[in-house]
Formats: structure tokens, C-alpha cells, sequence
């Protein structure tokens, strides 16, 4: 009997994957997977530590973006309360000489 088949022999070298034949490449083909997966974790991981970087550029750059876009909306609101009192103003002389082009009329008639 080839010693494959030979459970008795197989126990004596001590190797119990033999027992069953075939059993001993199936477990290679699982240590071979687990070891494929290992080496895919290991880069889904190095992956994720780029990912958390792009993550954390993008936020610092997000940040900057809205302290400027503050910033552009205090200056909006700044002018937009300038322009407001200028309109005030000119509205203010408009009636003042619309007043005087009233008296000026008024007097000459």
C-alpha cells in the first residue's frame, strides 16, 4: 500500500495533515489565500493612511476656504453698508435740492 493511503504509517512519521489525502494542499491553498489577504490588508491599510492624509489636506484647505469666504462676506457686508448710507446721503441732497429748485421756481414766479 503506497504510504498516502497508510493511516497507520502516517501516524507513525507524526504528520497528521496526511491522514487525509488531498487535506494537506487544500490547507496550502488556504495558507496561500490567508497570506494574499494579509498582503491585500496590509495595502488596504497603507491605503487608508493616504486617505486619512487627503482627508485631513482637504479639511485644513476646506477651513482656509470658509476663513476667506468669512472674510469676503464681512468685506460685502461692509460695502453694502457703505453703499447703504451714500444712498442716504444722496437721497437726503436729492431733496434738499429738489427743495431749493422749489423755492427757486416759487420765488421767480
Amino acid at each position: 500500500m503506497p504510504p498516502h493511503t497508510n493511516t497507520a504509517y502516517q501516524h507513525q512519521l507524526g504528520d497528521p495533515l496526511l491522514v487525509q489525502p488531498g487535506l494537506r494542499e487544500i490547507l496550502l491553498q488556504i495558507g496561500e489565500r490567508h497570506t494574499t489577504m494579509e498582503k491585500q490588508l496590509s495595502e488596504l491599510q497603507a491605503s487608508l493612511v493616504e486617505v486619512a492624509a487627503l482627508q485631513a489636506k482637504a479639511e485644513q484647505e476646506l477651513n482656509l476656504l470658509n476663513e476667506r469666504d468669512d472674510a469676503w462676506r464681512a468685506k460685502i457686508e461692509e460695502f453694502r453698508k457703505a453703499n447703504e448710507a451714500w444712498a442716504i446721503r444722496y437721497n437726503k441732497l436729492d431733496r434738499r435740492r429738489l427743495e431749493l429748485e422749489s423755492q427757486l421756481n416759487w420765488n421767480h414766479n
